[in-house]
């Protein structure tokens, strides 16, 4: 039983095991005893365990060590619920907070994309008051230069708009049209009673220059906002109760949105194609991101036994309440958070491993393709194809190449 155990178990102490399983159990099972061990008496535990003979601590020692293995292979055999429940794919229908947080999700995913997908409005009050500049351009006329005091007004004016422009949101539409009414009416009449004077033409170039920093702000804010969008969340059809439920939707979906692929049905088929030293950032990035969401799960297990079965050993139920929640918020803020952060790396990798090697994946099927000029709409309909053959069995009108060196069977 022994040798089965220790010998024909392949990957016994691998690295993924040790760390994602078998560590954040030995935690789990200390903190547990230290607990039980606390409540005796710290003394009379050490006093206890000096008391047993060899035997006896061998044959404990022993055990101890079987059952913290068999009960890590548990734990092991649960990493996919666990992440299921961290991620709000599971329970999510019964729990009402987490019903409650998807709808917050929702409301923010359709305000991101709303701020995401708007067209950028500065650059289009910047053509629409140069247009009307040109209509309306005459030459500068030496009898008919603007006067002092009018000049003063003018720049006072595009002192005021340009402050306005700086202090304006991105997305105050309320504002930028007042700051176009004030352009059309403060700056406008100027230039077609005075044409392009000096003067003028260099309070034009300070407003344009002002409204092209905007501008590029703008531009700049919507990029980041649908980088943040592309990396928070999946469809709108797959949003999660929790953060990091999106986070892990978002990489699932990558590959569809991008190219047509769907990458829960590839990934298994891609891996082959990924170099190994790649293959190694993957695989330690996974091994980081299962023992963080194992770490947290076992935290807010143990804090949720103290909560509930803590009173029933020892009566101290101040003493218990603070033990559980101090566990379960220590859980949610260092393993939870950190497992999101991971989560994030962990996905930049999965939307790195199908923007490199799908070609090498595409080759491998052996479907009849131009490979040196495809295109991205070409390429999403062989993608396309290929999931309805993998998933639902239709062949569609797919092509495959055979070499002559290839042996059918």
């Amino acid at each position: 039983m022994l040798q089965a155990l220790f010998g024909e178990v392949k990957g016994f102490f691998d690295k993924d095991f040790l760390f994602a399983s078998f560590i954040p159990t030995l935690v789990f099972l200390v903190s547990i005893t230290a607990t039980l061990a606390g409540m005796i008496g710290f003394e009379g535990s050490l006093g206890w365990v000096d008391g047993l003979n060899v035997a006896q601590s061998t044959t404990l020692t022993g055990v101890a060590f079987l059952s913290t293995v068999v009960i890590a292979y548990i734990f092991n055999s649960l990493r996919v619920l666990f992440l299921k429940v961290w991620t709000g794919t599971t329970l999510n229908q019964i729990l009402f907070f987490l019903l409650l947080s998807q709808r917050l999700n929702e409301a923010r995913y359709d305000a991101e994309d709303k701020a995401a997908s708007r067209t950028p409005a500065w650059r289009g009050m910047i053509d629409r008051f140069d247009n009307e500049l040109r209509q309306s351009y005459r030459k500068p006329d030496a009898n008919n230069q603007i006067p002092g005091g009018q000049l003063g007004s003018l720049k006072e004016a595009l002192s005021s708009i340009r402050s306005q422009i700086r202090e304006a949101r991105h997305d105050d539409a309320s504002h930028r049209e007042k700051i176009e009414k004030l352009m059309n009416t403060k700056v406008l009449p100027s230039y077609r009673d005075f044409g392009w004077s000096d003067q003028l033409n260099d309070a034009y170039q300070d407003l344009i220059s002002t409204l092209e920093k905007k501008a590029g702000e703008e531009r700049s804010n919507i990029i980041s906002r649908r980088f943040r969008l592309d990396r928070r969340y999946g469809t709108r059809d797959t949003i999660r109760p929790t953060t990091l439920g999106n986070i892990v939707e978002s990489y699932n979906a990558y590959p569809f949105v991008r190219y047509g692929m769907e990458g829960e049905i590839f990934w298994p088929h891609l891996q082959q194609h990924i170099p190994g030293p790649f293959m190694k950032k993957i695989d330690e990035q996974k091994i980081i991101f299962d023992f963080c969401l194992t770490m947290a799960t076992l935290g807010v297990f143990y804090g949720l036994l103290a909560l509930v079965f803590g009173p029933l050993l020892w009566g101290n139920v101040r003493f218990w309440t603070i033990l559980g929640l101090f566990a379960v918020g220590f859980s949610y803020v260092v393993y939870y958070k950190l497992a999101v952060s991971i989560a994030t790396q962990y996905g930049d990798l999965i939307r790195a491993s199908f923007d490199l090697f799908r070609h090498d994946l595409l080759k491998a099927f052996s479907v009849k393709f131009n490979r040196s000029n495809i295109s991205l709409l070409e390429e999403k309909e062989l993608w396309g194809k290929l999931s309805r053959l993998l998933v639902y069995g239709d062949p569609s009108d797919l092509v495959f190449e055979i070499s002559s060196s290839t042996k059918l069977p």
